[in-house]
C-alpha cells in the first residue's frame, strides 16, 4: 500500500506516489490475440500462439497485473494436479506486496 500509495481496497490515496510506482513498472500491454476458438492456424500465428493452452488469463477472464507489466514470477512452479502454475519468489512477494500466487496482500 505504501509503495503504490493506495489503501487496503486499492483506492489511490496519494496520486504522486501511485503515478511514480506505476511508471516504474512500465507501460501495460496485453498478450497477442489468439485465433478464433476451434481454429488453429500455426502458420499465421507467432510461435506458441494457438498451439498451447492460455495460462495468463485469470478465472474471471482478466489478465493478471504481472502479465500486463511484464513481471516474470521467479518462484518454483506449483503442481496443481493436472497442470502447473507459476509462483512468486519470497523476494518478489516482499517487493510487490503479493502472496505466492501474485494476489495483492498489502
Amino acid at each position: 500500500q505504501k509503495h503504490f500509495g493506495v489503501d487496503e481496497d486499492g483506492g489511490v490515496v496519494n496520486k504522486t506516489t501511485f503515478k511514480k510506482a506505476i511508471a516504474a513498472l512500465g507501460p501495460p500491454s496485453l498478450p497477442p490475440p489468439l485465433p478464433p476458438a476451434g481454429l488453429n492456424f500455426p502458420s499465421m500465428a507467432p510461435p506458441g500462439i494457438g498451439t498451447q493452452p492460455v495460462t495468463n488469463v485469470g478465472p474471471d477472464g482478466t489478465v493478471p497485473w504481472w502479465v500486463l507489466h511484464h513481471v516474470k514470477p521467479e518462484g518454483p512452479e506449483k503442481d496443481m494436479g493436472n497442470s502447473t502454475a507459476p509462483s512468486f519468489s519470497e523476494e518478489q512477494q516482499k517487493h510487490f506486496g503479493v502472496d505466492e500466487d501474485g494476489g495483492v496482500v498489502n
